[in-house]
């Protein structure tokens, strides 16, 4: 009987130790998956030339600290992929490239309530503040250079005068107009600006451009980074039709518009996405250190940029000064 007994409490000692053993290995296994969770960052946005060097910047720069999963969304996004997305990876914070990708996230708050909501950082969104205002623990890093940063970059490069700018906006645009103006002001530049109706027709834009270059005889248009603006039917029957005819040179703020195959920016100061990237990542990891807590108020602006002269049309308009294209990033031609 003592003998029975003995090998009873040894069988069950022997399940009690597996059973520790089981449960261990399980709680190691969960918590290798939660760690897995928290360190992973999504990145939602269009895979484009831009967004790729910003994501290889993202990655080089948080390699051994969290994870980067990059799911690719562009035209047609809506709230539920945003949710599958979200549901899929279990991130502990997202990057949004884009302004539709911000507007859809946006909405999936709206229609999800109830579903999580990581620390946002937006990152090659035009008018940042306005794009992320009342999205939940949310930054990023503003995309437009300030106007006297590329003014003043252009004035170094050429002969002839730069001091009237003209640009046309929306309303809406009222508070950054002046902000820029305040800035440009320092520096011995003028803005004349034309605020279009409520209408934003090829006619409206025409006759916007019209009375800053025949009107106001501006030296440069400053074109914005409002894609309401730059819309393909306006570039071509607005934009273009009067910038092929003039003489006055158009300063833009995304690469794409410095293109040698059509007459519109001619120079452009712009961030530079790698670096935008490792700027993200560092946001990122302070936010990391912070419990995942986003600086909402302190919208950072773009550490590095690449100034980009487009020279087949610019010998045309730019009387450009001995060693000009020295002292740029990028000439297309």
């Amino acid at each position: 009987c003592h003998r029975l007994a003995n090998r009873l409490f040894v069988m069950r000692g022997g399940c009690l130790k597996l059973r520790l053993i089981a449960t261990l290995v399980g709680a190691l296994s969960l918590l290798s998956m939660v760690a897995s969770a928290q360190d992973r960052v999504l990145v939602l946005g269009p895979q484009v030339p831009a967004s790729k060097k910003l994501v290889e910047g993202l990655s080089d720069e948080v390699q051994g600290d969290f994870e980067i999963s990059w799911r690719v969304m562009g035209k047609g996004v809506n709230p539920g992929d945003i949710k599958g997305a979200i549901e899929a990876t279990q991130p502990r914070a997202l990057v949004l490239i884009d302004n539709r990708i911000v507007a859809a996230y946006r909405r999936y708050q709206e229609v999800f309530p109830h579903s999580p909501r990581p620390p946002v950082m937006a990152v090659m969104t035009a008018f940042l503040s306005d794009s992320i205002a009342g999205i939940t623990n949310a930054s990023g890093i503003i995309y437009e250079m300030p106007a006297v940063t590329n003014f003043v970059s252009l004035r170094t490069l050429v002969e002839q005068p730069t001091e009237r700018i003209g640009v046309i906006y929306r309303k809406g645009f009222e508070a950054y107009i002046e902000e820029q103006r305040q800035l440009v002001n320092r520096e011995g530049f003028k803005i004349e600006a034309v605020k279009l109706g409520r209408k934003t027709s090829v006619s409206e834009v025409g006759r916007a451009l019209d009375i800053l270059l025949k009107k106001k005889q501006v030296h440069a248009l400053w074109v914005l980074n409002d894609s309401v603006l730059l819309t393909r039917k306006l570039i071509v029957k607005a934009w273009l039709s009067r910038l092929m005819s003039s003489t006055v040179p158009a300063v833009v703020g995304v690469p794409s518009l410095v293109s040698t195959k059509f007459h519109f920016g001619v120079f452009g100061v712009v961030p530079d996405h790698y670096e935008m990237g490792v700027q993200a990542a560092g946001l990122l990891l302070d936010a990391m250190d912070n419990d995942w807590v986003l600086d909402s108020t302190g919208l950072s602006f773009p550490l590095s940029a690449k100034k980009i002269l487009n020279l087949k049309y610019g010998r045309k308009l730019l009387q450009l000064k001995p060693g000009a294209r020295a002292e740029v990033d990028e000439v297309r031609e």
